[in-house]
């Protein structure tokens, strides 16, 4: 069982730079919470924000690529459980400090 706990400033396209693929998306706390919770993909999770939980089921965490030109732009980073995407919820609350948790449940 796992449980990763953001705290701190949301700020939509943080200046953090990856290696292999597109920027982030979102950073909590100046972490790039995508990249830290990508090799968790599948796990059955529940997620709450400032204590509300927001959504239960399986996680799905992916980085965006940069694309090859102006031509084939890249893709958006994804950051869904179950059927809500946190990425739409963390706009909602872009420029506040939140507390994102992200918990294992079940087995």
């Amino acid at each position: 069982r796992f449980r990763f706990e953001f705290a701190g400033l949301v700020e939509q396209y943080p200046d953090i730079e990856r290696e292999s693929s597109g920027d982030p998306t979102f950073a909590i706390g100046g972490r790039d919470i995508v990249e830290e919770l990508g090799d968790d993909n599948g796990s059955t999770v529940e997620a709450s924000i400032d204590g509300r939980p927001v959504a239960r089921g399986r996680l799905l965490a992916t980085t965006g690529d940069v694309g090859d030109s102006e031509y084939t732009p890249g893709s958006s980073d994804r950051l869904n459980v179950g059927d809500v995407d946190l990425i739409l919820e963390l706009m909602k609350v872009d420029g506040r400090d939140v507390a994102l948790v992200i918990e294992q449940v079940g087995t």
